[in-house]
């Protein structure tokens, strides 16, 4: 018979955290592949260029874990269901880090599915023959994450709204800029267009992305932590 003492240790509650996830969200995480291969579909230049730009899979990816993330850490912030989540006996900060390692996994599988796309050329009709990939845009999907756990877990009011406008405008303004500097295929340049910016630069970016997704991760974190009280140690 299992001792409390074992019960409520950090690893096994976060053994059932995880497992908890996986029965409830695992089919979300799952059918993201779908999404993910229906996006090499859109927006593309079949016989208009002899390179495919691997950045809308990324986006489309983007979207499926924002969904998910909310799915996972809004239920024990919103009034309707945090009083019941905030009375289970539980160290309630290794259940946001199974919240937060779960998305992570789900974020993996799903760029694993995009680099697999890549791998069978989805999309390019067996016409385009290269096929190139935006490290800045494969991080993309962390930055969102850290994004959507910083908004479902940020105290409610008017000023978590405008925060989250803000944050928004400025992705979204800057991910139409970034695809506005992508190379042109032309007939000039074989239509192999450049990278436009370059490799360093787009890790550059890369690093910046990643940085910036964790940021609002430990954040949320912090966040989380202030606004939960007796929980178990």
């Amino acid at each position: 018979m299992m001792s409390q003492t074992v019960f409520y240790s950090p690893l096994r509650q976060l053994r059932r955290e995880l497992a908890w996830h996986g029965r409830l969200h695992g089919a979300d995480a799952l059918f993201g592949l779908v999404y993910a291969a229906v996006g090499f579909y859109a927006f593309r230049r079949v016989g208009l260029s002899q390179v495919y730009d691997v950045a809308f899979p990324f986006v489309v990816v983007s979207g499926v874990l924002v969904y998910l993330a909310l799915r996972v850490c809004l239920p024990e912030a919103t009034g309707a269901t945090a009083r019941y989540f905030l009375a289970l006996p539980r160290d309630r900060t290794i259940a946001f880090d199974a919240k937060v390692a779960f998305l992570l996994l789900t974020a993996l599988w799903l760029e694993t599915c995009v680099l697999a796309g890549v791998w069978l050329k989805l999309g390019g009709a067996a016409i385009t023959p290269h096929y190139r990939l935006r490290p800045d845009f494969a991080a993309l999907p962390f930055l969102m994450l850290g994004a959507t756990v910083w908004f479902a877990c940020a105290p409610e009011g008017l000023l978590r709204l405008v925060k989250s406008a803000v944050v928004a405008c400025l992705i979204v303004g800057a991910l139409a800029l970034r695809v506005a500097f992508f190379g042109n295929a032309t007939q000039k340049n074989d239509y192999l267009p450049p990278r436009a910016p370059s490799l360093a630069i787009e890790w550059l970016m890369t690093a910046l992305i990643l940085i910036a997704g964790a940021w609002m991760a430990m954040a949320a974190r912090r966040q989380w932590r202030q606004r939960q009280i007796g929980e178990i140690q």
